[in-house]
């Protein structure tokens, strides 16, 4: 949307309906004039907006592993402009949009990735449904996990997203309702209060920080916080 008018994509010239054929449609990025568009499945489709035109590449299959390992459950765009794509088979990849290009950490954890996101400091922190992780972003090849770091709470949890904020607070939500914010540099971490449920079940969908610092949480069971 233009601000006028809505247009159509037509990804890569071919027959594929973003309407029809792919499901749970994500679109991350815009930052350089690139639109990274995934759904349920190992497909990725980069936009370049100024050219109008787009290119279609397919998460690399992982040797040995099952296929839904390399099914897409999150992406982040960092500053570098790359596009971090988590899978559910706990696999992390690093997409280099101007050659379609991937690097690969095939498996951070061996439960499904729920969110990433780069701090202020470039690493990238790898949130799964088994705790808290972090990546340098120059060097994919290696995972940093933090179990004698991090409180026991976010690193064995079930990270539900994770949001990093101007000031440089990377902000961590658990899937049953704690939350906290934690400085990369030093590791201290800070409790809030969890998030109240007006139904019995709690589950968060996703994170926000606004410019003034204050972080906005959309979950079933509570609304919007």
């Amino acid at each position: 949307y233009d601000g006028y008018s809505y247009r159509g994509i037509d990804p890569a010239g071919d027959s594929l309906d973003l309407r029809t054929a792919w499901t749970k449609i994500r679109l991350t990025g815009g930052r350089n004039n690139v639109l990274c568009i995934t759904g349920y499945g190992d497909e990725v489709l980069l936009f370049f907006i100024d050219r109008n035109s787009s290119v279609q590449c397919r998460i690399p299959a992982l040797t040995g592993a099952d296929p839904s390992s390399t099914r897409i459950t999150c992406v982040s765009e960092s500053s570098n402009g790359f596009f971090w794509i988590g899978t559910e088979g706990g696999a992390v990849f690093a997409l280099n949009p101007e050659d379609c290009s991937f690097k690969s950490h095939p498996k951070i954890s061996t439960a499904p990735i729920r969110a990433l996101c780069e701090d202020r400091e470039g690493h990238v922190w790898v949130g799964t449904g088994r705790g808290l992780f972090s990546i340098e972003a120059s060097d994919i090849a290696t995972a940093h996990p933090q179990p004698t770091i991090l409180p026991r709470q976010l690193a064995e949890g079930d990270i539900a997203t994770l949001a990093c904020g101007k000031d440089g607070r990377l902000w961590v939500c658990v899937n049953d309702g704690p939350f906290a914010w934690m400085d990369p540099v030093t590791y201290f971490v800070t409790f809030c209060k969890p998030i109240p449920a007006v139904e019995s079940h709690l589950h968060i969908r996703s994170a926000c920080v606004d410019s003034a610092g204050n972080i906005w949480i959309a979950a079933t069971g509570s609304g919007l916080l």
